[in-house]
């Protein structure tokens, strides 16, 4: 059954976004105040609660996991509780939830069970490894610095071992997962460190010398607030954010964020602000860049609302006759995903934009929750390109997460309620391929380079699809770019080289117009790209049986009816050609 686009939506926005979660009267005890040592018994009961709380409140919490594999890791935690200290027993619950694989439901150690020794640095996984990004003034020598190891373990063991702390949906996702690297409790109870209060700490300097330093931690109640926060912001509380450094600034974050946009023109555009949204004009690329970070409703700086501030923005893309439109989401964390059909209906209703080549999307490891409803509207309703990486949650995940609260550690538990299945129902893949890929290195990031944005500001006209340069330029030209983006990007098993069915529909257009090397040209990337499409065999087969290619379509058709045995048209069309005249 089909229904038209404009209800579809607005049923599927009508409950989207942040859902208030739900907050029982029995809530933690009051933040710093230290709860008795629980028995095993006790523990055990957690653990159960945990379980059954999970399994009562998720549509599916084993889409990824089988509750069998589930059942034996808890059963394998509950014959080790006597035996583990209480931050061990909490480290193990926390990935015991995240190996469900849902980004919107995790288990958090907030007060009254002490995870409250944070080391006030902030770090990131770039291409080429992980790096300090920001930190305390006292520690500004190490910004820059590739990390080679964290007390007692590599750079790459320890973030292996803290990434499954926080849940997340895909492998994306859980590369933005460094919080808890920062977390001393953490660290000690997976015997990263000895000691919550110091992290050991040694990083190749941004000339190339090693630095040894050891951080002190400061004590402060665990916060939620990371969740919605950048790469180069502080752990533990917004408290941490006037000692606080980042490598593009020699003023603290704090000031960073009280400035105006226009004291920060001399930054790349996405370390401007990190404000919900704004937009710069940028009359030298005739583009807009329009930058959000947070889907809401609410007015921003001299806006009253999102809609007064969009409105703006498109009139004075109008005005400049501007010639490309980039919405850069790589730090959007979510918010209220009911504002966002009005919003892509000005880009339905854009002739100037709305069309191939002109409005890019950008994505990343951080694009979450109503950041990927509004990508995947983005995909369905405009002609966008997306740029970046692809997003830290696929089109078809679970959220508007409720909240509750174990019986005896007071742990908070997230678990979601909602399946949003974005794309049709066969779909079981864990990311959305991008067409650029784009992806930082720490030398990208510290020079102010940003492969993404910078890509797109280069192109001296409109991006072409392969699709568009078969039908525009023909077979050769296609072939050649396809080899130079392929050669490119072909490392990225994400990178997707262009849509199967564009690609399709383009090379059996042109095939049927007489234009048989041109159309074959598309179909022999169309396959290799897509060797399982069975509707590219038989569209590929019918238009060489047209050409008069009978040997050559009957191979067709057998390689089609191999991946689908119950499509009759191959079994006809093999069956006549088969058959002695």
């Amino acid at each position: 059954m089909t229904f038209h686009w404009r209800i579809t939506l607005s049923l599927i926005i009508l409950v989207a976004g942040v859902v208030c979660a739900q907050q029982p009267e029995n809530k933690p005890s009051a933040a710093g105040v230290a709860r008795a040592r629980l028995t095993t018994a006790q523990w055990k009961e957690d653990l159960n609660e945990l379980a059954q709380i999970l399994e009562r409140e998720h549509p599916n919490p084993y889409s990824q996991i089988s509750k069998a594999q589930f059942e034996a890791q808890r059963r394998a935690l509950e014959r080790e509780l006597p035996k583990l200290s209480e931050r061990e027993i909490i480290v193990r619950m926390m990935k015991l939830v995240s190996a469900i694989r849902d980004g919107h439901t995790t288990l958090h150690p907030i007060d009254p069970n002490g995870f409250n020794h944070w080391f006030p640095l902030s770090f990131y996984k770039f291409s080429d490894g992980l790096y300090v990004v920001a930190a305390d003034k006292r520690y500004q020598d190490l910004i820059g610095g590739k990390v080679l190891s964290l007390g007692k373990a590599t750079a790459e063991t320890a973030f292996e071992q803290t990434a499954d702390l926080l849940s997340s949906d895909n492998d994306f996702g859980r590369e933005w997962n460094t919080f808890f690297l920062s977390n001393g409790d953490a660290l000690t109870a997976l015997r990263v460190i000895e000691r919550a209060e110091e992290l050991p700490v040694e990083v190749l300097s941004k000339d190339g010398k090693p630095i040894k330093a050891t951080i002190a931690a400061v004590n402060l109640p665990y916060s939620l607030e990371h969740r919605f926060w950048g790469e180069m912001f502080p752990p533990g509380t917004g408290k941490m954010m006037d000692g606080y450094v980042a490598g593009f600034e020699s003023a603290s974050l704090g000031e960073w964020r009280k400035r105006d946009l226009k004291t920060q023109a001399h930054l790349p555009l996405h370390l401007r602000s990190r404000r919900a949204y704004w937009y710069a004009w940028l009359p030298e690329h005739k583009a807009i860049y329009l930058h959000m970070t947070h889907v809401t409703a609410d007015g921003r700086g001299e806006f009253r609302s999102f809609q007064e501030f969009y409105d703006h923005v498109f009139k004075v893309a109008e005005e400049n006759a501007a010639e490309k439109f980039i919405l850069d989401i790589r730090y959007n964390s979510g918010g209220d995903g009911s504002v966002l059909i009005p919003f892509i209906h000005k880009f339905i209703r854009s002739s100037r934009f709305n069309q191939p080549g002109r409005l890019f999307t950008v994505t990343g490891r951080k694009t979450y929750s109503a950041g990927v409803m509004l990508y995947d509207l983005m995909l369905k309703h405009t002609n966008t390109i997306l740029v970046g990486e692809p997003a830290g949650a696929p089109r078809s995940s679970y959220g508007d997460a409720g909240t509750f609260y174990l019986k005896h550690s007071r742990l908070q538990v997230e678990i979601s309620s909602v399946h949003w299945q974005l794309t049709n129902s066969a779909d079981k893949s864990h990311y959305q391929p991008v067409d650029v890929p784009a992806v930082f290195s720490a030398r990208d990031y510290f020079s102010g380079a940003d492969p993404a944005v910078d890509y797109i500001l280069s192109l001296p006209g409109h991006y072409k699809s392969l699709p568009e340069i078969l039908l525009e330029d023909g077979g050769a030209a296609v072939k050649r770019e396809y080899a130079e983006r392929k050669a490119r990007y072909g490392k990225y098993v994400w990178w997707k080289a262009f849509d199967e069915s564009s690609m399709r529909f383009a090379a059996r257009d042109l095939m049927k117009a007489g234009k048989r090397e041109d159309g074959k040209a598309g179909f022999e990337i169309l396959l290799e790209q897509y060797p399982q499409s069975w509707r590219a065999w038989r569209d590929y087969g019918n238009a060489l049986l047209a050409a008069g290619e009978k040997a050559e379509a009957l191979r067709c058709f057998r390689r089609g009816l191999e991946i689908n045995p119950g499509y009759d048209e191959f079994r006809n069309r093999i069956k006549e050609l088969d058959t002695p005249k």
